[in-house]
């Protein structure tokens, strides 16, 4: 398909154009090569068996299923226990997981009109329990994701498709209502393959507090041992894993909230590594002996979701203004040593399907943005601080997660920010738990209980994935549509975007998607993350993906080197 090559172009100006190595020879981004030793640092030792893995992670989720929960650290863990379809690689490309290869055209796995898709599962592939993975699976877990009664992240990619064969225990051939240009990389990439013959009859709406989300059963590389709530948990190797058994025994996940804790284990030895280290503790890593600091650029960008149910944020002149207000450069040199770099929409810079007209749209203009605040009639009186409109004062709450102090210190300058346009901005901070959780569980982001959130969101390879964000058919319960943007142009855009295939035809949707974005502003863009992963050099093969499949796509591979 003409899009994946343009997404392949994509790939490697990225590669060239995110900074990839700075501070001591021992830095590196394991995104750019297989590779995960460093000149300085332990050379890579000749891949053996067993070991024990310690990783840090700041946040515990409560359940591990990605298409129930979106949290980094369900898709570090579950990438451990579950199968799917597809993943993508350290250098972004698409490779197979679940499957014996990647349907193209050119190999009879998509027809020639781009309706039919015939995916073959691997033979040797087997549930934890012994039981093997077929197709019935893969049909009952799409029954599953499409349930009305069960809420998952979105069924973006999923709604398309008119029906689900099982010609075989190892075939699947799925036929679309009409093209969905990424379906390759929409289907079964965020959602696990779940076993039938443990949850069959057991779907509802109880299905998000079954026993199974926390003692899942998986067909993955690790096997779910242990799971300590508030502590750790424990994974083993499933030596009968369709890839190989996995070389290292053991991994343990170990939750730790607190990131002066997890440096003084990383310290001490008693974890080995852990996941997005702050930038602010870049000098005291970088004075560890021993210690290998992996820079992964990432296809994810800290954003504001605005609720725009809220009676003031449903005026586009308010949610403008404050878009207008918003100075990134500031927030990038302050805390991130400008490693990070600036983000104006949900595209990377160096995309193919990158529109330059947003930065211009969106560049930081206080000038404006009062001006639009004076318009929409919230005046600042002689010798006030904040801005009122029939005497109610303009204030909002913003919340994040209270696990990342990266995350708290740009709240704070946001309230600077936002108090030079007289804006009153106050932090309403939850754990990751409570404002990720599910619709049943009272998620704060599911149930639009905000003001502003500010989280992290991927960039999906394809700009299909914006149709889940977007459209007024994916607000929650429903998908992702944190912002409950209704519009019906965008809506109508999307679906259109998702039924092309020549890359000319959706630059020009995908153009118009961006500029009306831009100037409706359900979010703001703040910056593009770089994630910094430091490890013990002892860990070999650690090739973090810059995607969604994060640096646990591949765990099967790392190994520990000999002379521990």
């Amino acid at each position: 398909m003409k899009s994946i090559n343009k997404w392949l172009q994509f790939c490697l100006l990225f590669l060239l154009i995110f900074p990839m190595g700075c501070g001591r020879e021992q830095e590196r981004a394991t995104s750019e090569a297989g590779e995960s030793h460093s000149p300085a640092g332990r050379p890579q030792s000749t891949a053996r068996y067993g070991g024990t893995l310690v990783i840090g992670l700041a946040q515990e989720p409560r359940i591990l299923l990605e298409f129930l929960v979106g949290m980094d650290a369900v898709s570090f863990i579950g990438n451990m226990i579950f199968s799917k379809f597809v993943r993508y690689d350290n250098h972004l490309n698409l490779v197979p997981d679940l499957l014996t290869e990647i349907p193209t055209v050119e190999n009879g796995g998509i027809s020639a009109d781009y309706l039919t898709y015939t995916y073959h599962l691997r033979r040797n592939a087997v549930w934890h329990d012994g039981r093997p993975v077929t197709s019935q699976d893969v049909q009952f877990t799409f029954d599953v994701l499409m349930h009305p009664d069960v809420n998952t992240e979105t069924r973006e990619g999923l709604d398309v498709i008119e029906e689900m064969l099982a010609p075989d225990p190892h075939t699947i051939v799925v036929k679309l209502k009409h093209i969905h240009v990424d379906l390759v990389g929409d289907l079964f990439f965020e959602e696990c393959i779940l076993p039938k013959h443990l949850l069959e009859g057991k779907i509802g709406k109880e299905f998000s507090r079954l026993p199974f989300q926390t003692r899942p059963v998986g067909s993955g590389p690790f096997i779910l041992k242990e799971w300590v709530h508030g502590s750790h948990i424990r994974l083993v190797a499933n030596r009968d894993f369709y890839k190989g058994r996995p070389y290292l025994d053991e991994i343990v996940v170990k939750f730790i909230p607190n990131m002066n804790t997890m440096l003084v284990q990383l310290e001490t030895g008693e974890i080995d590594g852990f996941q997005q280290a702050e930038i602010s503790h870049l000098q005291r890593l970088k004075s560890m002996p021993g210690t290998v600091l992996h820079r992964v650029p990432k296809l994810a960008f800290e954003h504001i979701d605005f609720n725009t149910d809220h009676p003031w944020l449903s005026d586009n002149r308010v949610r403008m203004a404050i878009a207008l207000g918003i100075d990134r450069k500031q927030i990038i040199d302050k805390l991130f040593a400008g490693v990070y770099k600036p983000a104006y929409s949900d595209m990377p810079p160096m995309s193919s399907y990158h529109n330059p007209e947003v930065k211009k749209i969106l560049r930081y203009d206080p000038e404006k943005a009062a001006g639009l605040l004076e318009e929409a009639g919230w005046h600042l009186e002689e010798g006030a601080t904040y801005r009122t409109r029939n005497g109610k004062r303009l204030q909002f709450e913003i919340s994040t997660t209270k696990e990342k102090p990266e995350r708290e210190l740009t709240q704070l300058l946001l309230i600077e920010q936002m108090k030079k346009l007289g804006i009153e901005l106050k932090i309403k901070n939850y754990f990751s738990t409570v404002l990720f959780a599910s619709q049943e569980e009272g998620g704060i982001i599911k149930t639009g209980k905000f003001d502003w959130v500010m989280f992290s969101w991927y960039a999906a390879p394809d700009p299909s994935s914006l149709e889940s964000i977007y459209s007024e058919h994916f607000i929650p319960p429903d998908g992702q549509n944190y912002s409950r943007f209704r519009n019906k142009n965008i809506t109508e855009l999307l679906k259109l975007g998702t039924m092309h295939v020549a890359f000319g035809e959706r630059k020009k949707i995908y153009d118009e998607v961006a500029e009306i974005i831009a100037r409706e502003v359900p979010m703001v863009a703040l910056y593009w993350r770089v994630n910094i992963d430091p490890f013990r050099d002892s860990l070999q093969n650690y090739k973090p993906s810059p995607s969604m499949s994060g640096s646990s796509w591949d765990c099967n591979e790392w190994w520990l080197s000999d002379n521990d």
